[in-house]
Order: C-alpha cells, then structure tokens, then sequence
C-alpha cells in the first residue's frame, strides 16, 4: 500500500508578508477557518493536506490541530485590555475577476482604490455600506492592487 505524501505549507512566509510591526499599538495577525476557527498566526505552526485531499488541516503549536478547513482568511485584531477587537477583515471575490468585484468586511465612508502596479489609481470608489460591487470591465487583463484604508490586496482582471 503506498503511503500518501504530504504536502507542507510553511505559513511562516505568511507572517512575514501580513504581520508588520505597528509602531505605538498591539496588532495581531489572525487566520479565520471556514470552521470558526481563529488562530494567531504566530501560533500556526503549519498546514497539512493529504494528496488528493478538499481540505486541510491547521497544524497548531501547543494545541490540538484544527482539521477539515478548506479556507481561510486573514484579519487584524487590535489588543485591548478587554479582550481583542477586530480592525478590519477585508474580504473580495472572484479572483481572477472579469466583470465585477464583490467586497465585504469595508468601513463605512472609507475610500477603495484599484491601483495598476505601476502606481496609478484605476477607480476610487466611496464606501456606503460594508459590502460593496465595483465594476471592472472597463479595466485591462492584468494585475491590479485593491487598496482600503489598512489593506493592500492583489486580484487579477481577465
């Protein structure tokens, strides 16, 4: 019988990418699983999948693994004294898009941008509630930054 291979998702590249340091206030990166899950992600140790697998597992330090999650989403928490409050958890689809983006999680009266890579703003839309739709269509296929007031996100127009 052959043994399945794993394959090992190392989510300190992760950290590193999504977990600047905030001079002047206590921000934590968190992973959200599909599951209701929410684990800092320096906590995460690693992610699991089996081949041929739909989900995975989220391995984690001092804890039981998390299993059967097949998405997760990333958000910043600020602490407080309290307990932790959620800063923002900016959430799109579909990526690649074609016609038209699909956004939640938006401060109300907050400004998004679709910037081309080279820097120029391709639409500035005002936030009216906390889900929004932007039409791309009349955007070029290629690569394009989704900017909030804390985010900066990459999508694809094809």
């Amino acid at each position: 019988m052959k043994k399945p291979r794993f394959l090992y998702f190392v989510v300190f590249v992760c950290a590193l990418l999504v977990a600047p340091v905030v001079q002047g206030a206590d921000y934590v990166w968190y992973m959200d699983t599909n599951t209701g899950e929410s684990i800092a992600v320096d906590e995460v140790d690693y992610l699991l999948r089996s081949d041929g697998a739909d989900d995975f597992s989220v391995v984690v330090k001092n804890s039981n693994p998390i299993v059967g999650v097949s998405q997760v989403t990333f958000s910043k928490k600020q602490s407080t004294a309290v307990g932790t409050e959620r800063v923002e958890a900016v959430r799109f689809y579909p990526n690649p898009v074609q016609e038209t983006l699909y956004m939640s999680g938006l401060p109300e009266g907050g400004l998004v941008e679709i910037m081309a890579l080279d820097g120029r703003v391709m639409k500035r839309v005002v936030v009216t509630g906390p889900d929004l739709t932007v039409s791309v269509v009349d955007l070029p296929q290629g690569s394009y930054l989704l900017k909030t007031a804390n985010t900066v996100l990459k999508f694809i127009k094809r």
